[in-house]
Formats: C-alpha cells, structure tokens, sequence
C-alpha cells in the first residue's frame, strides 16, 4: 500500500513540473511576441533648414524598426516634391526603327515645355528612380567636404535631370566638373565625374535645343579615363539616344569609338550599336540608358 502511494506522489510530482514547464514556456513567447509588436519605430528626417538651396524640397524620411535597425525608404519622394506629370513628353524612337535626319538647333529664344522624364518609365522604374532620388539627395546633404560632395553630386545631378530640376541638375554637374579639376592630381580621383558632369550638361543642352553644345558634351564624355562602373556596366547611353533622336550620326560614331578605351569587355556591343547606327536604326541600349 505505502509502495503504491509513493508511486501516485511521485507522478503527480512529475505531471506538476511538466505543467509549470508548460506555462513558462507559454509566458516566454506570447512577451516575445508583444515585444516584437510594440517594437518602436526610429524615425530620421532630413531637416528642410539642414539642406542647402538646391535641396531643400528632397527632404525624406527613412524609418528604422527593430533591432537590426534596416533602414528603408518609406516614403521615397512625396507628391508635393516631384513635379506632377503634365506636358507632352517627346516619345523615343523604339529600338530597331529609324531616326530622324539631323535638325538645327532650335531658337533658344523659345520656352521648352518638357516633362520630368521619369514619368515616361513603367513603374517599377519610377519607384526605383525615386529610391534612387531620395538616396542621392540624402548623400548630399550629408557630404560635409568638397572630397565628399565629388563622389556623390554626379548621381545627384542626373536624379535631378530626370525629375526635371534641371537648374539643380545644371548647377550639381558644374560643380563636379570644377572640382574635378581640382582633384585632377588626387589618387582617388576617377572618370566618373568627368562622365556624369558632361552627360547631364549633355542632356540639358539637347533639351534646351543647342544640339552643337550636347554633341561637344558627348565627345567630352568619351574622354572619361574611366572608373570600375564605366569598365564593367559600360557608360550610360542616354545622351547618345537624345542627339541619334535628332539626327547626330556622326558625333555618336566618334563617342561609341571613344568609349572602346575604358569599355574594353564592352567592345562588341559597341560594335553592333554602330552598326544600328550606320544603317540609320536606333541601337537597343538596353540597360544602359538607366545607370
């Protein structure tokens, strides 16, 4: 009898331990749980005040949540901050077809009604154009030396441009341009700026009608000493698209031959865009018309 006794204490021992087990264990994850939901939101804005002239209507907010503190852009551009789309854009000849016969330059007498381009993008490209928007504006308005604004204005430039901020685009692209000069020494110093100044300068001279000056920028371009993204990814193509849409032949001819020195792996497809050109198409530039 007592044996048998032992026996029933000892699983009633048993079944408490492993019930008290169990209520701990749901304890640990439901506070786990409510720890995760009430995890609180770090919320950094760029103060408008903080941001210099050209910036000050880029400001946004990035969100960081958790421990891992990831940051995200959550709300990329705000409405108020881009322009709204509106004006007729100028469609772009589809790859293949042909362009039209070279036209003079335009009397710079005359307004220039244009879209942001980015509205002609689907829309996975617009909401990376945005992210890539707010990015390099966030850079910027970080960039404390002259050295630090070098590497990060000419992204800023050509955000600007396709948003069509083209007096920012204009002033960022110059002064790239005026430091690079300055850093012509520096060890550091790459083909990039050189590149993304000329390109943007390129484009605003193209949309503001003087073809003469775009082309010059073009050239100037393809003097690039070149830098790992030039020599891998290849240069960005939009420029050359804009003087081919005008009829330039030629002066594109001349960029694609001078792009073979730091486009070395990027020789062939050079090849079959002078090809297109030459028989009067326009090249598919593919992904080259975005970076």
């Amino acid at each position: 009898m007592s044996t048998r006794l032992l026996w029933i204490c000892v699983s009633l021992c048993c079944l408490a331990a492993i019930t008290f087990l169990l209520i701990r264990s749901s304890v640990h994850v439901s506070s786990s749980q409510r720890s995760n939901e009430q995890a609180p939101e770090i919320v950094t804005e760029i103060s408008q005040s903080a941001l210099p002239p050209a910036q000050a209507n880029s400001a946004s907010t990035v969100i960081e949540t958790g421990e891992d503190a990831r940051s995200t852009l959550a709300a990329p551009i705000a409405k108020s901050q881009i322009p709204a789309p509106g004006s007729t854009q100028r469609a772009a000849p589809m790859p293949g077809q042909p362009f039209p016969t070279k036209s003079p330059d335009a009397d710079p007498s005359q307004p220039v009604e244009r879209q942001a381009e980015v509205w002609s993008y689907p829309p996975l490209l617009q909401q990376n154009a945005s992210n890539n928007f707010v990015r390099a504006m966030m850079n910027l308005a970080n960039a404390r030396t002259e050295s630090d604004r070098y590497r990060v204005l000419g992204e800023a430039a050509k955000s600007d441009f396709i948003y069509g901020r083209i007096e920012d685009a204009r002033n960022y692209a110059r002064e790239l341009l005026s430091l690079d000069e300055k850093f012509k020494d520096e060890p550091w110093r790459d083909g990039n700026a050189v590149y993304n100044g000329h390109l943007v300068l390129g484009r605003i001279a193209a949309e503001e009608g003087r073809m003469d000056e775009a082309r010059e920028h073009l050239l100037e371009s393809g003097k690039s000493t070149g830098s790992p993204v030039l020599g891998s990814f290849g240069p960005n193509m939009s420029l050359a698209r804009d003087l081919l849409q005008s009829g330039e032949r030629d002066g594109v001819l001349q960029f694609f031959d001078l792009c073979r020195r730091f486009w070395t792996i990027g020789d062939e497809t050079l090849t079959l865009w002078s090809e297109d050109v030459k028989a009067g198409r326009m090249p598919d530039f593919g992904a080259n018309l975005l970076y």
